[in-house]
Parts: C-alpha cells; sequence; structure tokens
C-alpha cells in the first residue's frame, strides 16, 4: 500500500519525524532504531542502518542476542584468558 509513495510529513516543534506506522513496519523499525540521515542537493534521505547484532526476548522473556560470530572471536576462550590474566598476573600491575 505504501510501497513507493511519497508521504507528506510535519517537522515538529521539537525537530521530530513521524514515520507512518506502515513503513516502521515495512522497514523493520522499532523504537529505538538507528537510521542514518544525509543532505545530499537540498534534500534529506533516511536510510536504515544495518546492525552487526540484535537484541530480542523469546517468549519466556530471555535476551537473546543475534550476532555472527567472526573465525577469530570465541567467547569460551576470551573468558578463560581474561580469567587466567587477572589469577596469574603480578598484584600492582
Amino acid at each position: 500500500m505504501w510501497q513507493n509513495v511519497a508521504v507528506k510529513a510535519e517537522i515538529d516543534r521539537f525537530g521530530r519525524i513521524l514515520i507512518p506506522k506502515p513503513i516502521r513496519d515495512r522497514l523493520g523499525l522499532t523504537a529505538g532504531a538507528e537510521v542514518e540521515l544525509r543532505e545530499e542537493g537540498g534534500k534529506v534521505t533516511i536510510e536504515t542502518v544495518e546492525e552487526s547484532h540484535v537484541m530480542t526476548r523469546d517468549a519466556s522473556g530471555l535476551i537473546v542476542l543475534h550476532a555472527e560470530m567472526t573465525a577469530k572471536a570465541d567467547p569460551v576462550d576470551m573468558t578463560r584468558g581474561e580469567r587466567s590474566r587477572t589469577l596469574f598476573e603480578e598484584p600492582g600491575r
């Protein structure tokens, strides 16, 4: 319905613009989502920002981190290394 349609919006006294709900829903924009504003040639464009990770809550309320792990990142190894440094580091260093 709203796809590829120009929509007029009003800027409020705080400088905010309301993005219509159908557009927010289609683009997956929720409260707190980051967007990029670009000014070019007398126009302002708003683009969604691809996040490298997103946190959501599952049905039980547990927070779930959706992220892509790099080959070098091993959280267990990182935690083990940090613990070892803490345990075996000389006092005062």
